[in-house]
C-alpha cells in the first residue's frame, strides 16, 4: 500500500509538470529534498569509512554508503536539470 501511495504521488507530480503547474514544480523540488538528506548522510558515511580506513572490515557498510553516494549524485543532477533556465521558463511562463 505504501508503494502504491508513492507511485500515485510520483504520477500526480509528473502530470502536474506536464500541465505546467507551478505548484507541481515546487512539490517536485520539495519531494526531492527528502531522500537527499538520507543520501547525504550515507555519502558522508562513505567518506568517513574511507578516511578512517575501515573499508576492509566494513564492506557491507561501504557498499551501502556507495549506493547512497550514487543516489545523492543522481538527485543533485535531477535537481540541477529542474533548475535549468529552460525548465524554469517552460513552467513559469505558461
Amino acid at each position: 500500500m505504501y508503494a502504491g501511495l508513492i507511485a500515485l504521488f510520483i504520477f500526480s507530480n509528473a502530470l502536474s509538470l506536464l500541465t505546467k503547474s507551478k505548484t507541481g514544480y515546487v512539490l517536485v523540488m520539495v519531494a526531492a529534498l527528502v531522500p537527499a538528506l538520507g543520501s547525504l548522510a550515507l555519502s558522508l558515511h562513505f567518506f568517513s569509512i574511507l578516511l578512517i580506513g575501515k573499508y576492509v572490515h566494513d564492506q557491507i557498510g561501504l557498499i551501502t554508503s556507495l549506493i547512497g553516494l550514487l543516489q545523492f549524485t543522481v538527485i543533485l543532477v535531477l535537481l540541477a536539470s529542474l533548475l535549468r533556465k529552460e525548465a524554469r521558463e517552460w513552467i513559469w511562463k505558461a
